[in-house]
This record gives structure tokens, sequence and C-alpha cells, in this order.
């Protein structure tokens, strides 16, 4: 599997998640240029990417506002050590708003670059 198509499965996926946590406005930032350009040109793109990107648009239409922008994430320490930990834990990870200072540290050395 490319990246493009990695990225797009994984933003069909936040679509979906987003939408089952009944949030109507949203902003998804996704590190991958070419993605982003073909979603907001969603419906002109007659290859089999744009046709799945259309597939992935149509859950754009339930929420009240969405925005898709491209975000810088070259240095995802945040995310690299989530994912490390998950795997650590057997991916049996519950996520809350007290999280271990090793992710707060992260999240603002992250947040500086």
């Amino acid at each position: 599997m490319s990246a493009e198509w990695a990225k797009l499965f994984a933003f069909k996926e936040s679509l979906k998640i987003v939408f089952s946590f009944n949030i109507s406005k949203v902003i998804f930032g996704i590190d991958y240029a070419s993605l982003v350009n073909r979603v907001k040109k969603c419906g002109k793109d007659i290859t089999m990417m744009g046709y799945c990107i259309g597939e992935a648009c149509k859950y754009m239409e339930n929420f009240n506002f969405v925005v898709v922008i491209w975000a810088n994430c070259n240095c995802n320490k945040v995310g690299d050590l989530l994912c490390k930990q998950a795997i650590k834990n057997s991916c049996n990870w519950t996520f809350d708003m007290d999280n271990p200072k090793d992710i707060h540290d992260f999240v603002i050395s992250d947040s500086m670059n």
C-alpha cells in the first residue's frame, strides 16, 4: 500500500470516528499535501483514488462545519510515542485527560516545533 492510500484510509477512519462522537464542527490536519489537494477537489478526479476520496467526502456532508488542511507533522514525536505505548500495552490503552508526565512533556516539546 502506498503512503497516499494509507493516509486516505486513515482519513476515512477518522471521519467515521469523529462522526460517531456526534461532533458537528471539525478541522482535519493531514500531513500529506497531495491528499489534502485531492480532498479539496473532491468530485473532480476521475481516477480510482479520486473515486475513493469521493466516498470519503460523502462522510464530510454529515458535519455542519468541516475543513481539511495541510499540517506539518515532520517531527510528530507525540504520535510516535503514542504508537509505541499502544504496542507496548498490547493495543489496549485508554486515553483520558490525565496523561503520564512523559506524554505531557512530548506534547509541550512537539507544540514548540
